[in-house]
């Protein structure tokens, strides 16, 4: 039963308590490891290479939104579930032009049916605990160079969807300095043509326990905006 409150209260987006930082973990270029290999869960999204071109090195805010397969299939489950992200990688070059960031924070949005930012029926997923960069050894440190970067988050962002879509907005906050990833093209603007992998699970709740949950969320939603 105590678990059971403890994820309520996660997927109502009651703030619950985060252990230590994730590291982000460096695999050089040259490095052909699997992101499938140290990702958690099932991937959603896969698609951090290296190769083409470059983000601008950003400092605020960067948004973008990506359809992740939660399900293994074409198109969207079409059911309700609780979805968890539990990973999350990118390919990068060199930092050459401003000071890398020292650590990274993500919030994961489901849009809802319409699939767009702004809508009745978005749910914020959730926020992870800033992460910060991996020497290799277990201990933080500053950017280490070109290739890819993976980190399987502490704070597993997770709340109940409907089920009906698959976009999701990816948000990302670096602090104390900039980000850059690689795109698959040239001078894209920070996250639209990003090269990222994100993993996670997606469990569905069979019905009518599915609509009931999502039925109170939305009630709780709705009485929230109203106050």
């Amino acid at each position: 039963m105590r678990n059971l409150l403890t994820f309520i209260a996660c997927a109502t987006l009651i703030p619950c308590s985060w252990s230590h930082a994730a590291l982000i973990t460096h695999l050089p270029v040259g490095d052909t490891t699997p992101i499938s290999d140290v990702l958690v869960g099932d991937l959603f999204l896969d698609a951090a290479t290296t190769g083409g071109g470059d983000t601008n090195n950003a400092t605020g805010v960067q948004s973008t939104i990506r359809t992740l397969d939660l399900n293994g299939t074409a198109g969207a489950p079409g059911v309700a579930g609780s979805v968890s992200v539990q990973g999350f990688a990118f390919a990068t070059g060199n930092n050459l032009t401003a000071p890398a960031a020292a650590e990274l924070t993500f919030t994961f949005t489901y849009l809802g049916l319409d699939g767009a930012v702004g809508g009745m029926d978005d749910v914020v997923i959730g926020t992870t605990e800033p992460v910060v960069f991996n020497d290799g050894l277990g201990n933080a440190q500053g950017f280490e160079g070109a290739g890819r970067y993976y980190v399987n988050f502490e704070t597993v962002p997770t709340a109940m969807i409907d089920g009906l879509n698959e976009n999701f907005l990816v948000s990302i906050l670096p602090a104390n300095g900039s980000i850059r990833f690689k795109t698959t093209g040239s001078g894209a603007q920070p996250l639209l043509n990003a090269k990222f992998s994100v993993s996670g699970t997606f469990a569905a709740v069979p019905e009518p326990s599915g609509m009931l949950i999502i039925g109170v969320l939305g009630s709780i939603t709705a009485f929230t905006r109203r106050r």
